[in-house]
């Protein structure tokens, strides 16, 4: 709004026009307009090119993964280079700790998410949320929240591993000092601990799908043939896009 406010609305038509990972992102393509004339407000959707006539327009819901696109929209988009893992790292915290996190935070692209806010619905790819004690009491616990995709897996690995190594670094209570946390990252050992952690908790992600990546790369081929009758073949061609995404990526984190 001219106020900069939110105002959500139903735009009736809009899913008229279909989702493509081709067209670019951005918060310019759909605006509530005010008309001059009239004084009434419009829902504007604007083409991001010229289309041909007959030629189907595309925009962009977001930068959403298959498995968001399933749960909102109804369907996948093959080959989706938005796929991504949602990890969820709890660390108890105490007051000599905090600060350490909240540092660590900083090079978060969404950095802290305070209580109250709607974690659930951010569109960042990484934050830190913090967990009040009982009634309201100091902060018992902080969850780091992290998108892992494709394209900044190794980066977001490296960001995954600081927060680990002070886990280690604060354990049984110990007090840590940011010049402790930095030197870790050159120690080869706690760098090792690091990693070893990660990968039990990768790898017990990947066992908790019940099948291997193979196994679904298989399947997704006849899947997809069968989801043209349309039917609930359609649904599992869905679910098996999501799931050979998902575990491409954990598999890749490695």
């Amino acid at each position: 709004m001219e106020d900069g406010s939110m105002l959500y609305i139903l735009g009736p038509g809009q899913d008229m026009f279909n989702h493509s990972v081709e067209v670019p992102i951005g918060n310019d393509d759909i605006n509530l307009e005010l008309s001059s004339s009239t004084g009434e407000r419009f829902l504007v959707i604007r083409a991001y090119k010229d289309f041909e006539e007959g030629e189907e327009a595309f925009y962009s819901y977001s930068a959403a993964s298959n498995g968001r696109l399933l749960m909102m929209a109804g369907f996948v988009a093959p080959d989706n280079p938005f796929d991504a893992v949602e990890l969820c790292l709890t660390f108890a915290v105490t007051e000599s700790s905090l600060p350490l996190y909240l540092k660590l935070a900083k090079g978060l692209h969404a950095g802290v998410r305070k209580p109250g806010s709607a974690v659930v619905e951010e569109t960042k790819d990484e934050f830190l949320q913090l967990c009040p004690g009982e009634g309201e009491g100091p902060t018992e616990e902080v969850i780091l929240h992290v998108r892992l995709t494709h394209k900044s897996c190794a980066e977001q690995v490296e960001r995954i591993l600081a927060f680990l190594r002070l886990q280690h670094l604060t354990r049984g209570g110990a007090i840590a000092t940011l010049e402790a946390l930095t030197a870790s990252d050159k120690d080869a050992g706690s760098r090792m601990m690091a990693l070893k952690l990660l990968n039990s908790i990768l790898q017990s992600l990947l066992q908790g799908y019940g099948r291997s990546l193979e196994q679904d790369e298989a399947d997704l081929p006849s899947a997809r043939a069968a989801a043209e009758a349309g039917g609930t073949a359609h649904r599992r061609a869905c679910a098996l896009c999501v799931l050979v995404g998902e575990k491409r990526i954990l598999r890749g984190a490695l």
